[in-house]
């Protein structure tokens, strides 16, 4: 059994890299793993890969053919920025499947939410605290305070 990815960082600034043909074992190619590789002409990817990770080709300048299997799902952002591949002619375009982008967005769309929910819960919080203290409904020792954050923590404790 091969490697189910690429480490971050793997081959960066490997000059004397060519060609790079990755069995279908791969799955993932992490950040930057290919990052600055001048001589690199050619990739490919066998049926399996699901992510190309942000910048994992940049500033590949020579990489002219790259094939990507119908498996992939995330294509990171700059992915293959400042790669002669990018120049492409527009019948060279990269499409994902319908259902592959629906997969990405609604992934986007999760942590979205949860960067918004952990830029917001300290302004909720102090908001709660000062409706339930103009209710007075608090009580000795603070006990609903403490329920009402645990309640709260609960139901987006699975975004965080």
């Amino acid at each position: 059994m091969g490697m189910p990815a690429i480490p971050a960082g793997a081959f960066m600034d490997r000059n004397s890299l060519l060609t790079v043909t990755c069995p279908s074992s791969v799955e993932f190619v992490g950040s930057r793993a290919f990052f600055t590789c001048k001589s690199l002409i050619s990739v490919t990817f066998a049926h399996g890969l699901i992510a190309v990770n942000s910048a994992a080709f940049y500033a590949c300048r020579s990489l002219k053919y790259v094939s990507l299997p119908d498996t992939l799902a995330i294509l990171g952002p700059g992915a293959f920025e400042y790669t002669a591949f990018t120049s492409r002619p527009a019948s060279q375009v990269i499409r994902l499947p319908p259902a592959k982008m629906r997969a990405q967005q609604l992934w986007d769309g999760v942590i979205d939410e949860a960067v918004a929910y952990k830029r917001c819960r300290p302004l909720f919080y102090s908001w709660l605290e000062r409706a339930q203290l103009r209710l007075n409904s608090y009580g000795e020792g603070g006990a609903a305070r403490k329920r009402d954050r645990e309640e709260f923590e609960g139901d987006f404790a699975h975004l965080v």
